[in-house]
C-alpha cells in the first residue's frame, strides 16, 4: 500500500507541470495592399495557414496604400517589401505558400510562457467594443511584457476601381496560385473578399505599458481591457480581436489568442457577393454567375433550393457557381439559392422575369480559339467582311493572326516571331493581308512568310505605342512615340517611307490610330504632362497632322484608356476614362462651330471601366464597348439611339475578361474580341444579334422608303413590299454574302425565295436608288 502512495506522489509534480503547459499560438502580419502585384500570394498563404493550422496559426493582413490601410501599422512592422510577413515579430517571411510548415515549424515547437486568450463584448447602441485580454502563466516570469490587441475584421468589400486586387498571377504565367491563376488583373472589386484585415490597434503596436507587472507568477492570470467605438462602415458582425503577449526586451511575440465573433461562435455565416440576374429570354441560354464567400470555411457548397425545372447549377468548389438555363415560356418564375459551409447556411431568393427576345450576344466560333493567352489583341474586317483577330504573347514573345470561316477560327499563316508584346499593333487591307508593326518594323503576310514592308525600319529607333493603319491609296500609315516622348508618324509611297512629321508637339502617349468609313485616319493620344497627361485628337491631313483645338477633357487627367471615332458626317466622338480613383468613361463630341470638345455623356459606365472602344456606322450610330468593372470586368456596350444611351443585350455579357476589343462590320454589326479569363485569356468572339427589323443603313443620304419583310421568321420564302428594290444581298452574322440576286424596282411586291438555308439570323441588302437598306431575317 505505501509503495502505491508514493507511486502517485511522484507523479503528481509531473501532472501539475503538464496542466500549467500552453499551446503556442502564432502570429504572421502581413503586409499587402489592392496595388500590390504579388499580394495575392499572401492570400493564399492565409487561407492555407488557417486551413493547416486553425487552432495554432492566426494571420493579419496590414494594408498600406490602399482604402483599408493602416500605414502606421505597416511602417512598424518593418518589412522591406509585400507580400511578406513577420511571424511572432520575429523573422521574416516571403509568404510562399510551399514553405508554410517550415515557415512556422520553429514557432510551434515552442512551450510559451503563458496562454492567451481573447474577449469581446459590443454595446449596439454606442457602438463601443470592449476587448478583454487574458494571459494565464504557465511558470513564473520577470521582465518587460505587455497584452496587447489587434482588431481584424473579415469579409471586407468595397467599390470598384478602389478595391480592385492587382493580380500578376492572372492568366497562369507564373503558375497556379489558390485559383487567382484564373481571374483577371486587376481582380475586379465584385470578386474581391479581404479578410484578416487590421482595422485598429487600440493599445498600440506593442500594446500598453501598463497592462503587466514586472513580476508574473505561475499559475496566476492578468488581465487588460482595451475599449475602442467602432466606426458606422466596421462590420461588428465580421469581427474578431486577436489578443498578444509581447516580450519588450527583444519584440518578439510571446504568445497569442483570437476571439470568437460577437455571435459567441468561432465561424461566420457565408453571404452572397454577387447580385442575382434576375431577366431572362425565352429560347435563349440564362446564365447566371453566382459568386460567395465565407470568411472561415475551407469549404462551402451551393446549390439550388427552389426554381424551375429547366435551371440547373453547376458549384465550380470555389466558391462559385454557373446557375443555368434556357426558358421554354415567358412568365415569372422564383428562385431561391443557398450556400453553406456546414454549419452555417444562406439563402438568395429573387424572381427571375423571362421575355420574348429581341437582341443576344452570339458566340462566333469556339470558346478561346487562340492556342495561347493574349498581351495585345485587335479584331479587324477585310472589304468582304472577312472576320481577322490578332493577339501577341508575353510568354514567347510571338504574333498570331486568326481569320473566321466557316464557322471556325484558323491561323493565318505562321508565326511573328521576337515581337515586343505590349509594343505591337495590328491592321488588314481591304484584301485581307494582315499587318503586324512591332516597335519601329511593319511587316506584312504574303501568303508564305512575314516581310518588310519597304527597305527596313521606318525609324531609327525604337518606336513605342506604335499603332497601323491603311490608308485610301492601299498603304499603311503608323504613328507612334519614341523613347524620349517625342511623336511620330510614317506614311508608305508604295517604295519607301516618307516621314509626315510629329503628330504633336511635346510628350504624347497610348496612341490609338483609327480609319473611319470615308478613309478619314485621326489618331488620340496622351499630352501635356509627366505622369499624368490630358487626352489630344489630331487627324491626318495627307501630309501632317491637324489637331483639334484643346484637350477633350481639360479638368481631369485619363487614366491610360481613350478612343476616337468620326462618323461619315465629319462629326468627331471620343470616349476617356478618367480619374485615378474614380476610372469613369465619359463620352464627348467636337463641336465644329466652337472647336471645342463638349461633354455629352458623364459617366456612361455607371461607374469604372476599362479598355473602352467607340465606333461610328454608316449612319453614324455610336457604339461604345468596354470592360464593364461594376459587371465583373465583363464586357458591356452600349449605343447612343435617338439622343438615349442603351445597353446592347445585357450587361457584362461575356465571362469576365483581361482586355478587350470592339469593332464593327459593314452592316453596322458589333463584334467584340476579349481574353476570355474562363479560358486561360485566350481569345474568344461574340457579335450582337438584332431579332427586330431594324435599319442600318442609308448610304445615299435620301429620303428611302422602309422596306417590309413578311412573314418574318420564315424559312427562306418571304415577301418584300415596298418600292423600287433592284438587287439585295444576303449576309450572316460574320458578314458572309451567302445569297445575291437582281429584284423588280418596277413592282412594289415581289416573292424572294432563298432556298435552303441554316437556320439562323441574317441580314439582306436592299438596294434602291431612293437609298439602301439592311434588315435583319429569321430563317426557321
Amino acid at each position: 500500500m505505501m509503495k502505491k502512495w508514493t507511486f502517485l506522489l511522484a507523479l503528481l509534480p509531473l501532472s501539475l507541470f503538464a496542466q500549467a503547459q500552453h499551446t503556442k499560438v502564432v502570429l504572421v502580419e502581413e503586409g499587402t495592399g489592392t496595388w500590390c502585384q504579388w499580394c495575392p500570394r499572401g492570400d493564399v498563404y492565409g487561407i492555407e495557414m488557417h486551413k493547416q493550422y486553425p487552432k495554432t496559426a492566426i494571420y493579419i493582413s496590414v494594408h498600406d496604400g490602399d482604402p483599408m490601410e493602416m500605414p502606421d501599422y505597416a511602417d512598424q512592422l518593418n518589412l522591406s517589401g509585400y507580400p511578406n510577413g513577420r511571424i511572432d515579430r520575429n523573422t521574416t517571411t516571403g509568404l510562399q505558400p510551399g514553405a508554410l510548415s517550415s515557415d512556422l515549424a520553429p514557432y510551434l515547437s515552442q512551450t510559451p510562457i503563458a496562454g492567451v486568450s481573447s474577449d469581446i463584448t459590443f454595446n449596439s447602441t454606442t457602438r463601443e467594443l470592449t476587448m478583454t485580454i487574458e494571459a494565464e502563466m504557465g511558470k513564473d516570469a520577470t521582465g518587460s511584457y505587455r497584452l496587447g490587441a489587434i482588431v481584424v475584421e473579415n469579409g471586407m468589400i468595397g467599390p470598384s476601381p478602389r478595391y480592385d486586387q492587382s493580380n500578376s498571377y492572372s492568366g497562369g504565367n507564373f503558375g497556379t496560385m489558390g485559383g487567382y491563376e484564373k481571374l483577371p488583373s486587376p481582380v475586379p472589386a465584385g470578386r474581391m473578399v479581404y479578410n484578416h484585415v487590421a482595422r485598429h490597434l487600440p493599445g498600440g503596436f506593442s500594446g500598453d505599458s501598463l497592462s503587466l507587472p514586472s513580476q508574473l507568477d505561475s499559475a496566476q492570470t492578468y488581465t487588460y481591457v482595451y475599449k475602442w467605438t467602432l466606426p458606422a462602415e466596421v462590420n461588428e458582425d465580421l469581427i474578431q480581436v486577436v489578443g498578444f503577449m509581447i516580450d519588450m526586451s527583444n519584440g518578439y511575440m510571446v504568445n497569442a489568442g483570437k476571439s470568437t465573433y460577437l455571435s459567441g461562435k468561432d465561424n461566420a455565416a457565408p453571404f452572397f457577393h454577387s447580385d442575382a440576374r434576375t431577366k431572362g429570354f425565352k429560347s435563349l441560354v440564362y446564365n447566371y454567375e453566382v459568386i460567395t464567400h465565407d470568411p472561415d470555411a475551407d469549404g462551402i457548397t451551393l446549390s439550388v433550393a427552389s426554381g424551375p425545372a429547366w435551371l440547373s447549377l453547376t458549384d465550380n468548389g470555389d466558391g462559385t457557381a454557373d446557375l443555368k438555363g434556357t426558358p421554354p415560356s415567358v412568365g415569372s418564375f422564383p428562385v431561391t439559392i443557398e450556400v453553406t459551409d456546414g454549419q452555417e447556411t444562406t439563402q438568395q431568393t429573387y424572381t427571375l422575369i423571362v421575355e420574348e427576345p429581341t437582341v443576344d450576344w452570339v458566340q462566333v466560333g469556339k470558346v478561346g480559339f487562340s492556342g495561347n493567352s493574349g498581351s495585345s489583341i485587335d479584331l479587324e474586317f477585310d472589304k468582304n467582311n472577312v472576320a481577322y483577330a490578332f493577339m501577341s504573347n508575353s510568354d514567347n514573345d510571338f504574333g498570331q493572326v486568326y481569320s473566321f470561316a466557316n464557322n471556325q477560327w484558323s491561323q493565318v499563316g505562321q508565326n511573328y516571331s521576337d515581337i515586343n508584346p505590349f509594343q505591337c499593333d495590328f491592321t488588314i487591307d481591304p484584301e485581307g493581308t494582315p499587318y503586324v508593326v512591332n516597335e519601329n518594323t511593319l511587316k506584312k503576310w504574303n501568303g508564305s512568310q512575314w516581310e518588310t514592308v519597304g527597305n527596313g525600319p521606318f525609324h531609327s529607333a525604337r518606336v513605342i505605342s506604335p499603332q497601323v493603319v491603311i490608308g485610301l491609296d492601299g498603304h499603311p500609315i503608323v504613328v507612334g512615340m519614341e523613347t524620349s516622348g517625342t511623336s511620330v508618324s510614317y506614311q508608305f509611297d508604295g517604295s519607301s517611307w516618307v516621314s509626315r512629321g510629329p503628330v504633336a508637339d511635346g510628350i504624347t502617349v497610348w496612341y490609338r490610330l483609327k480609319t473611319d468609313l470615308n478613309g478619314v485616319i485621326t489618331t488620340i493620344y496622351g499630352t501635356d504632362g509627366s505622369n499624368s497627361f490630358y487626352s489630344e485628337a489630331a487627324r491626318f491631313t495627307g501630309s501632317g497632322w491637324e489637331t483639334y483645338k484643346g484637350h477633350v477633357d481639360g479638368n481631369d487627367f485619363t487614366y491610360f484608356d481613350h478612343d476616337i471615332a468620326t462618323t461619315p458626317k465629319g462629326d468627331a466622338y471620343a470616349a476617356l476614362i478618367l480619374g485615378f480613383s474614380d476610372q469613369f468613361l465619359n463620352i464627348y463630341k467636337y463641336d465644329k462651330g466652337d472647336e471645342t470638345w463638349k461633354l455629352i455623356k458623364a459617366n456612361l459606365s455607371d461607374g469604372p471601366a476599362e479598355d473602352c472602344m467607340i465606333e461610328s456606322d454608316i449612319n453614324g450610330t455610336i457604339t461604345v464597348s468596354y470592360v464593364d468593372k461594376n459587371a465583373g470586368s465583363k464586357m458591356s456596350v452600349q449605343r447612343l439611339q435617338n439622343g438615349n444611351w442603351e445597353y446592347l443585350g445585357i450587361q457584362g455579357f461575356t465571362p469576365g475578361v483581361a482586355q478587350a476589343n470592339m469593332t464593327l462590320n459593314d452592316a453596322g454589326i458589333p463584334f467584340v474580341l476579349y481574353s476570355d479569363v474562363s479560358a486561360g485569356e485566350k481569345l474568344s468572339v461574340k457579335r450582337f444579334e438584332d431579332f427586330a427589323t431594324v435599319s442600318v443603313n442609308d448610304v445615299s443620304e435620301k429620303s428611302s422608303q422602309n422596306w417590309r419583310i413578311f412573314p418574318n421568321p420564315n424559312n427562306g420564302n418571304f415577301s418584300l413590299e415596298g418600292p423600287h428594290a433592284e438587287r439585295y444581298e444576303l449576309v450572316d452574322m460574320t458578314g458572309r454574302i451567302h445569297r445575291a440576286n437582281e429584284l423588280n424596282s418596277t413592282v412594289d411586291i415581289q416573292s424572294v425565295n432563298l432556298g435552303s438555308l441554316k437556320p439562323g439570323i441574317y441580314w439582306i441588302r436592299l438596294y434602291s436608288a431612293q437609298g439602301n437598306q439592311t434588315q435583319s431575317i429569321l430563317i426557321k
